[in-house]
């Protein structure tokens, strides 16, 4: 074989490569959104079978109001009566603005999550940005931290 050959014979199996690796990334990215659109769905439809799944048992979860541990997820995922004057009860959501970054085993998605709540009767909309951090396990994205902030100023839709 002449150089020639083997250098184009090298490149070909470098651009291979990396269509793989490029694939297998747009795949997880895929598979990362649509957990996240799964576990906003099982929230509004009451399945917490759907985040007991999702969610690592090392999970740990923040925002403006708390802190929230993996069994925390699933209670708030289980049909509840609202109660006292303050609370909301989530009518609809919907996840927007995804995006994904990988780090060896660890994806990251960043987005925003708009909410549709009725408290005392009374409907609103609440938004928030969300970080999601999943880590592959045996095979498996598990969810092992998630943070929101509410936008104050949300954009339109």
């Amino acid at each position: 074989m002449n150089r020639t050959t083997l250098f184009t014979g090298s490149i070909l199996i470098a651009v291979c490569f990396a269509a793989i690796a490029w694939s297998a990334g747009d795949k997880d990215a895929e598979a990362l959104k649509q957990a996240e659109r799964d576990w906003s769905a099982a929230t509004v439809k009451h399945d917490p079978s759907v985040v007991q799944r999702l969610i690592a048992e090392d999970y740990v979860g923040t925002d403006g109001r708390v802190f929230s541990t993996k069994a925390d997820e699933i209670e708030e995922a289980k049909e509840h009566a609202p109660e006292g004057p303050l609370a909301a009860r989530v009518i609809a959501e919907e996840i927007a603005d995804l995006k994904v970054r990988f780090y060896d085993d660890i994806g990251i998605v960043n987005g925003r999550t708009i909410q549709q709540v009725e408290r005392a009767g009374v409907k609103s909309e609440v938004q928030f940005r969300r970080t999601t951090v999943w880590v592959m396990r045996q095979g498996v994205w598990q969810c092992v931290s998630f943070h929101g902030s509410r936008l104050l100023n949300p954009p339109a839709k």
